[in-house]
Protein backbone atom coordinates (compact mmCIF):
# COMPACT_ATOMS: atom_id res chain seq x y z
CA UNK A 1 0.00 0.00 0.00
CA UNK A 2 1.38 3.40 -0.96
CA UNK A 3 2.31 5.67 1.89
CA UNK A 4 0.79 9.11 2.06
CA UNK A 5 3.08 12.12 1.65
CA UNK A 6 2.58 13.12 5.26
CA UNK A 7 3.48 9.65 6.52
CA UNK A 8 6.60 9.55 4.34
CA UNK A 9 7.73 12.86 5.80
CA UNK A 10 7.11 11.56 9.32
CA UNK A 11 9.19 8.44 8.69
CA UNK A 12 12.04 10.51 7.24
CA UNK A 13 12.01 12.70 10.36
CA UNK A 14 12.10 9.62 12.60
CA UNK A 15 15.10 8.24 10.70
CA UNK A 16 16.96 11.55 10.90
CA UNK A 17 16.32 11.95 14.63
CA UNK A 18 17.31 8.31 15.25
CA UNK A 19 20.57 8.71 13.33
CA UNK A 20 21.33 11.93 15.19
CA UNK A 21 20.76 10.17 18.49
CA UNK A 22 23.07 7.35 17.42
CA UNK A 23 25.92 9.62 16.36
CA UNK A 24 25.58 12.50 18.83
CA UNK A 25 28.29 12.77 21.44
CA UNK A 26 26.38 12.75 24.76
CA UNK A 27 29.23 14.51 26.55
CA UNK A 28 28.67 17.70 24.56
CA UNK A 29 24.93 17.72 23.92
CA UNK A 30 24.47 20.26 26.70
CA UNK A 31 26.65 22.80 28.41
CA UNK A 32 27.85 24.69 25.35
CA UNK A 33 29.14 28.25 25.77
CA UNK A 34 26.53 31.06 25.55
CA UNK A 35 25.12 31.65 22.05
CA UNK A 36 27.02 28.61 20.73
CA UNK A 37 24.26 27.81 18.26
CA UNK A 38 24.41 31.32 16.80
CA UNK A 39 28.20 31.55 16.68
CA UNK A 40 29.65 31.24 13.16
CA UNK A 41 31.10 27.83 12.41
CA UNK A 42 32.73 28.69 9.10
CA UNK A 43 34.35 31.72 7.53
CA UNK A 44 31.38 32.34 5.25
CA UNK A 45 29.24 33.17 8.30
CA UNK A 46 31.40 36.13 9.31
CA UNK A 47 30.85 39.63 8.01
CA UNK A 48 31.96 39.80 4.38
CA UNK A 49 33.71 42.72 2.71
CA UNK A 50 35.06 42.62 -0.86
CA UNK A 51 34.60 38.85 -0.97
CA UNK A 52 36.59 38.09 2.16
CA UNK A 53 35.71 37.47 5.79
CA UNK A 54 36.23 40.16 8.41
CA UNK A 55 36.75 38.83 11.95
CA UNK A 56 36.51 41.11 14.98
CA UNK A 57 38.02 39.19 17.94
CA UNK A 58 36.91 42.03 20.22
CA UNK A 59 33.36 40.80 19.88
CA UNK A 60 32.35 37.68 21.78
CA UNK A 61 30.58 36.15 18.80
CA UNK A 62 33.58 36.48 16.49
CA UNK A 63 36.20 35.35 19.00
CA UNK A 64 34.21 32.26 19.90
CA UNK A 65 33.58 31.73 16.19
CA UNK A 66 37.33 31.40 15.62
CA UNK A 67 37.44 28.69 18.28
CA UNK A 68 34.36 26.95 16.90
CA UNK A 69 36.04 26.76 13.49
CA UNK A 70 39.17 25.37 15.13
CA UNK A 71 37.11 22.62 16.75
CA UNK A 72 35.02 21.75 13.71
CA UNK A 73 38.09 21.53 11.47
CA UNK A 74 39.99 19.23 13.83
CA UNK A 75 37.26 16.89 15.10
CA UNK A 76 37.86 14.53 12.16
CA UNK A 77 41.32 13.62 13.44
CA UNK A 78 39.89 12.43 16.75
CA UNK A 79 37.05 10.58 15.05
CA UNK A 80 39.68 9.00 12.78
CA UNK A 81 41.30 7.52 15.90
CA UNK A 82 37.99 6.01 16.95
CA UNK A 83 37.26 8.74 19.48
CA UNK A 84 34.46 11.31 19.72
CA UNK A 85 34.30 15.07 19.29
CA UNK A 86 34.41 15.51 23.06
CA UNK A 87 37.94 14.05 23.10
CA UNK A 88 39.31 17.01 21.15
CA UNK A 89 42.20 18.60 23.05
CA UNK A 90 41.21 22.05 21.79
CA UNK A 91 38.03 22.12 23.91
CA UNK A 92 40.14 23.90 26.51
CA UNK A 93 40.08 27.10 24.47
CA UNK A 94 36.30 27.78 24.20
CA UNK A 95 35.55 26.41 27.67
CA UNK A 96 38.08 28.71 29.34
CA UNK A 97 36.82 31.58 27.15
CA UNK A 98 33.28 30.75 28.29
CA UNK A 99 34.36 31.00 31.94
CA UNK A 100 36.13 34.32 31.33
CA UNK A 101 32.96 35.67 29.68
CA UNK A 102 30.45 34.32 32.22
CA UNK A 103 32.40 35.68 35.17
CA UNK A 104 32.63 39.19 33.70
CA UNK A 105 36.37 39.04 33.08
CA UNK A 106 36.06 40.11 29.43
CA UNK A 107 34.53 43.45 30.42
CA UNK A 108 36.36 46.75 30.89
CA UNK A 109 37.51 46.76 34.54
CA UNK A 110 38.73 50.34 34.29
CA UNK A 111 35.18 51.61 33.60
CA UNK A 112 36.70 53.92 30.98
CA UNK A 113 34.20 52.37 28.58
CA UNK A 114 31.04 50.30 28.99
CA UNK A 115 32.49 47.46 26.91
CA UNK A 116 31.28 44.12 28.26
CA UNK A 117 29.26 45.70 31.06
CA UNK A 118 25.54 45.11 31.55
CA UNK A 119 25.03 48.83 31.09
CA UNK A 120 26.76 48.71 27.70
CA UNK A 121 27.46 46.06 25.05
CA UNK A 122 27.61 42.84 27.05
CA UNK A 123 29.15 40.96 24.12
CA UNK A 124 31.96 43.48 23.70
CA UNK A 125 35.48 42.31 24.66
CA UNK A 126 37.67 44.98 26.21
CA UNK A 127 41.40 45.46 25.47
CA UNK A 128 41.60 46.93 28.99
CA UNK A 129 40.80 43.48 30.42
CA UNK A 130 43.71 41.26 31.49
CA UNK A 131 41.69 38.12 30.88
CA UNK A 132 40.55 39.29 27.45
CA UNK A 133 44.09 40.16 26.39
CA UNK A 134 45.62 36.91 27.61
CA UNK A 135 42.88 34.80 25.99
CA UNK A 136 43.43 36.65 22.68
CA UNK A 137 46.75 34.84 22.43
CA UNK A 138 45.00 31.48 22.86
CA UNK A 139 42.53 32.31 20.13
CA UNK A 140 44.38 34.15 17.41
CA UNK A 141 47.74 32.38 17.44
CA UNK A 142 46.41 28.80 17.09
CA UNK A 143 43.74 30.01 14.67
CA UNK A 144 46.33 31.58 12.36
CA UNK A 145 48.63 28.56 12.54
CA UNK A 146 45.78 26.19 11.71
CA UNK A 147 44.71 28.43 8.83
CA UNK A 148 48.24 28.52 7.41
CA UNK A 149 48.45 24.72 7.73
CA UNK A 150 45.36 24.34 5.55
CA UNK A 151 42.80 23.25 8.14
CA UNK A 152 40.13 25.75 7.07
CA UNK A 153 38.04 25.81 3.94
CA UNK A 154 37.54 29.23 2.27
CA UNK A 155 40.55 30.72 4.07
CA UNK A 156 42.31 33.35 1.98
CA UNK A 157 45.16 35.76 2.59
CA UNK A 158 42.59 38.53 2.39
CA UNK A 159 40.73 37.33 5.50
CA UNK A 160 41.00 40.24 7.93
CA UNK A 161 41.36 40.11 11.70
CA UNK A 162 40.60 43.52 13.18
CA UNK A 163 42.74 45.21 15.85
CA UNK A 164 41.17 46.61 19.05
CA UNK A 165 40.29 50.28 19.35
CA UNK A 166 42.86 50.68 22.14
CA UNK A 167 46.42 49.37 22.48
CA UNK A 168 46.53 47.99 18.89
CA UNK A 169 50.31 47.56 19.05
CA UNK A 170 49.94 44.96 21.80
CA UNK A 171 48.42 42.48 19.36
CA UNK A 172 49.39 40.76 16.13
CA UNK A 173 46.58 39.94 13.71
CA UNK A 174 48.12 38.05 10.79
CA UNK A 175 50.21 34.93 10.37
CA UNK A 176 53.19 36.98 9.24
CA UNK A 177 53.03 39.55 12.07
CA UNK A 178 52.49 36.92 14.76
CA UNK A 179 55.31 34.73 13.42
CA UNK A 180 57.62 37.72 13.34
CA UNK A 181 56.71 38.98 16.82
CA UNK A 182 56.22 35.65 18.63
CA UNK A 183 58.15 32.94 16.74
CA UNK A 184 58.49 30.62 19.73
CA UNK A 185 54.77 30.55 20.55
CA UNK A 186 53.80 30.16 16.89
CA UNK A 187 56.35 27.37 16.55
CA UNK A 188 54.81 25.43 19.43
CA UNK A 189 51.34 25.71 17.88
CA UNK A 190 52.79 24.49 14.57
CA UNK A 191 54.17 21.44 16.37
CA UNK A 192 50.77 20.69 17.89
CA UNK A 193 48.90 20.90 14.57
CA UNK A 194 51.62 18.94 12.78
CA UNK A 195 51.31 16.12 15.28
CA UNK A 196 47.53 16.24 14.93
CA UNK A 197 47.72 15.93 11.13
CA UNK A 198 50.07 12.96 11.47
CA UNK A 199 47.59 10.90 13.49
CA UNK A 200 46.38 7.65 11.94
CA UNK A 201 43.91 4.95 13.05
CA UNK A 202 46.84 2.54 13.45
CA UNK A 203 48.45 4.58 16.24
CA UNK A 204 48.20 3.74 19.91
CA UNK A 205 45.26 5.98 20.88
CA UNK A 206 46.20 6.58 24.51
CA UNK A 207 49.82 7.37 23.70
CA UNK A 208 48.78 9.67 20.84
CA UNK A 209 46.31 11.54 23.04
CA UNK A 210 48.97 11.90 25.71
CA UNK A 211 51.40 13.38 23.19
CA UNK A 212 48.75 15.77 21.85
CA UNK A 213 47.92 16.93 25.38
CA UNK A 214 51.58 17.58 26.13
CA UNK A 215 52.09 19.44 22.84
CA UNK A 216 49.00 21.53 23.54
CA UNK A 217 50.24 22.47 27.01
CA UNK A 218 53.68 23.30 25.65
CA UNK A 219 52.09 25.76 23.21
CA UNK A 220 49.88 27.07 26.02
CA UNK A 221 52.85 27.67 28.33
CA UNK A 222 54.95 29.51 25.76
CA UNK A 223 51.95 31.59 24.69
CA UNK A 224 51.11 32.68 28.20
CA UNK A 225 54.74 33.42 29.07
CA UNK A 226 54.81 35.57 25.94
CA UNK A 227 51.62 37.42 26.89
CA UNK A 228 52.10 37.93 30.64
CA UNK A 229 54.73 40.69 30.51
CA UNK A 230 52.87 42.51 27.73
CA UNK A 231 49.69 42.78 29.78
CA UNK A 232 51.06 43.12 33.28
CA UNK A 233 49.82 46.72 33.35
CA UNK A 234 46.21 45.53 32.86
CA UNK A 235 46.26 44.10 36.39
CA UNK A 236 46.25 47.64 37.79
CA UNK A 237 42.57 47.95 36.90
CA UNK A 238 41.62 45.02 39.15
CA UNK A 239 41.11 44.69 42.88
CA UNK A 240 44.18 43.36 44.69
CA UNK A 241 42.64 39.90 45.33
CA UNK A 242 41.50 39.59 41.69
CA UNK A 243 44.84 40.72 40.28
CA UNK A 244 46.65 38.27 42.55
CA UNK A 245 44.32 35.45 41.55
CA UNK A 246 44.56 36.08 37.79
CA UNK A 247 48.35 36.30 37.93
CA UNK A 248 48.38 33.11 40.02
CA UNK A 249 46.13 31.38 37.52
CA UNK A 250 48.34 32.43 34.62
CA UNK A 251 51.49 31.10 36.28
CA UNK A 252 50.21 28.31 38.54
CA UNK A 253 48.40 26.50 35.75
CA UNK A 254 51.82 25.53 34.31
CA UNK A 255 51.98 22.84 36.99
CA UNK A 256 48.67 21.42 35.80
CA UNK A 257 49.76 21.50 32.17
CA UNK A 258 53.11 19.87 32.83
CA UNK A 259 51.34 16.68 33.92
CA UNK A 260 49.66 16.47 30.52
CA UNK A 261 46.22 17.10 32.01
CA UNK A 262 43.74 16.08 29.33
CA UNK A 263 41.96 19.14 27.96
CA UNK A 264 39.02 17.27 26.45
CA UNK A 265 35.45 18.44 26.98
CA UNK A 266 34.59 16.47 30.16
CA UNK A 267 37.89 17.28 31.89
CA UNK A 268 37.69 20.97 31.08
CA UNK A 269 34.09 21.22 32.28
CA UNK A 270 35.14 19.70 35.59
CA UNK A 271 38.13 22.04 35.81
CA UNK A 272 35.89 25.03 35.02
CA UNK A 273 33.72 24.17 38.02
CA UNK A 274 36.76 24.62 40.28
CA UNK A 275 37.40 28.19 39.13
CA UNK A 276 35.93 31.25 40.91
CA UNK A 277 32.43 31.99 39.57
CA UNK A 278 32.88 35.76 39.71
CA UNK A 279 35.52 38.48 39.93
CA UNK A 280 37.11 38.70 43.36
CA UNK A 281 36.19 41.76 45.42
CA UNK A 282 38.59 43.84 47.56
CA UNK A 283 37.39 42.07 50.72
CA UNK A 284 37.68 38.50 49.34
CA UNK A 285 40.36 36.27 50.81
CA UNK A 286 40.86 32.80 49.32
CA UNK A 287 40.21 30.18 50.63
CA UNK A 288 37.61 31.94 52.81
CA UNK A 289 35.18 33.36 50.23
CA UNK A 290 31.71 32.55 51.54
CA UNK A 291 29.86 32.33 48.21
CA UNK A 292 32.55 30.12 46.60
CA UNK A 293 32.30 26.36 46.85
CA UNK A 294 34.96 24.49 48.78
CA UNK A 295 36.56 23.35 45.52
CA UNK A 296 36.61 26.91 44.17
CA UNK A 297 38.21 28.25 47.33
CA UNK A 298 40.84 25.50 47.29
CA UNK A 299 41.71 25.98 43.61
CA UNK A 300 41.90 29.75 44.03
CA UNK A 301 44.42 29.40 46.84
CA UNK A 302 46.29 26.44 45.37
CA UNK A 303 47.19 28.05 42.03
CA UNK A 304 48.50 31.15 43.80
CA UNK A 305 50.50 29.01 46.23
CA UNK A 306 52.19 27.08 43.42
CA UNK A 307 53.09 30.37 41.77
CA UNK A 308 54.48 31.81 45.01
CA UNK A 309 56.53 28.70 45.82
CA UNK A 310 57.96 28.60 42.33
CA UNK A 311 58.92 32.29 42.47
CA UNK A 312 60.50 31.77 45.89
CA UNK A 313 62.72 29.05 44.41
CA UNK A 314 63.59 31.15 41.37
CA UNK A 315 61.76 28.75 39.07
CA UNK A 316 63.44 25.62 40.44
CA UNK A 317 60.19 24.06 41.65
CA UNK A 318 58.60 24.08 38.19
CA UNK A 319 61.86 22.86 36.64
CA UNK A 320 61.94 19.85 38.98
CA UNK A 321 58.24 19.29 38.38
CA UNK A 322 58.83 19.13 34.61
CA UNK A 323 61.84 16.87 35.02
CA UNK A 324 59.66 14.43 36.93
CA UNK A 325 57.46 14.25 33.83
CA UNK A 326 60.28 12.45 32.02
CA UNK A 327 59.41 9.20 33.77
CA UNK A 328 56.13 7.36 34.18
CA UNK A 329 56.72 7.10 37.93
CA UNK A 330 57.33 10.81 38.23
CA UNK A 331 54.21 11.68 36.26
CA UNK A 332 52.10 9.48 38.51
CA UNK A 333 53.58 11.17 41.56
CA UNK A 334 52.91 14.70 40.29
CA UNK A 335 49.37 13.84 39.22
CA UNK A 336 48.72 12.39 42.67
CA UNK A 337 50.10 15.56 44.28
CA UNK A 338 47.81 17.74 42.17
CA UNK A 339 44.77 15.62 42.93
CA UNK A 340 45.47 15.81 46.65
CA UNK A 341 46.02 19.58 46.45
CA UNK A 342 42.70 20.03 44.65
CA UNK A 343 41.19 17.99 47.50
CA UNK A 344 42.60 20.42 50.05
CA UNK A 345 45.95 18.94 51.11
CA UNK A 346 48.59 21.57 51.88
CA UNK A 347 52.24 20.86 51.05
CA UNK A 348 55.23 22.73 52.41
CA UNK A 349 58.03 23.63 50.03
CA UNK A 350 60.45 21.08 51.61
CA UNK A 351 57.82 18.36 51.17
CA UNK A 352 57.39 19.17 47.47
CA UNK A 353 61.12 19.34 46.84
CA UNK A 354 61.58 16.00 48.56
CA UNK A 355 59.05 14.14 46.41
CA UNK A 356 60.32 15.78 43.22
CA UNK A 357 63.67 14.05 43.37
CA UNK A 358 65.04 13.09 39.94
CA UNK A 359 63.37 10.13 38.30
CA UNK A 360 65.03 7.93 35.69
CA UNK A 361 63.60 8.70 32.26
CA UNK A 362 61.53 5.78 31.02
CA UNK A 363 59.37 7.55 28.41
CA UNK A 364 60.03 10.19 25.81
CA UNK A 365 60.17 13.57 27.54
CA UNK A 366 58.07 15.78 25.27
CA UNK A 367 57.87 18.77 27.57
CA UNK A 368 60.88 21.02 27.17
CA UNK A 369 62.89 21.05 30.41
Amino acid sequence: MALSGALKKLLVCVVIVTKAAETADPAIENGFPPLWGDIPGDLGAFRQENNHAVIDPWKYRDRMGMLKILLSSTHKYYIGMGLTESDNTLWSLPIVSEWVYKTGRLADPSKITTCGLKSGDRYCISPYSWGACISYYFTTLPFLVAAEAGFFENWTDETEILPPNAFPNDFCNSYESCSSSFPSAMGKWKLYFKKLMETTPEMDVLLTLDQLDLCFWEAHEVSIETALPIFKNRLMFLSEPEADFEDGLGRGVHFVGATGFGTNYPNMKQFQEKLPPRILRPTDICPLVLDFTLKQNIACQMLKTLRDLNEFTGGTLLKLWKEAMCSSEGRKTCKAILESMFAGKIYTLPELLEVLKPYPGTIDCIINT
